[in-house]
Order: structure tokens, then sequence, then C-alpha cells
């Protein structure tokens, strides 16, 4: 009895496992990308308070943007 239902849990297994891993990467990633969102928009927060100048505070929020994207793909590069 349990030889003949061997095949479907076997393939059941393989199928859970294939979808619990996609699943915990587009979870992974929904996170990461939160979290990142969340910081530049902290950061930009600061910058928009602690700066006056509008020249330096463009400059600094150029800077704030190229910098999350760079951390964003270092990031990507050494866990993916």
């Amino acid at each position: 009895m349990v030889i003949k239902y061997l095949w479907f849990i076997i393939s059941a297994f393989y199928i859970y496992l294939v979808y619990g891993f996609i699943f915990d990467i587009e979870i992974f990633i929904l996170i990461i990308s939160f979290v990142w969102y969340h910081i530049y928009i902290s950061l930009q927060t600061i910058l928009n308070d602690y700066f006056h100048i509008k020249f330096i505070k463009i400059i600094f929020l150029l800077f704030l943007r190229i910098s999350i994207f760079l951390i964003i793909r270092y990031f990507f590069e050494f866990f993916l």
C-alpha cells in the first residue's frame, strides 16, 4: 500500500520544496526592498531638515540616490 503511493509522496515533497523556495525568495526580496526604501526616505528627510541651501541639498539628495542604488546592487551581488 505504501509503495503504491510512494511516487505521489515523493513528487508532492518536491513540489512543496520548490514552491516554498520560490516563495521565500519573493518574501526576502520584498522585505529587503521595503528596508532600503525606508532607509532612503529617512535619509532624505534628514537631509531636507538639516541643509537649508538649495544647491547643497540637491547635490546631497543626488548623491543619496546614487549611493542607495549602488548599495542595493552590491547587496544583491553579495547575497544572490
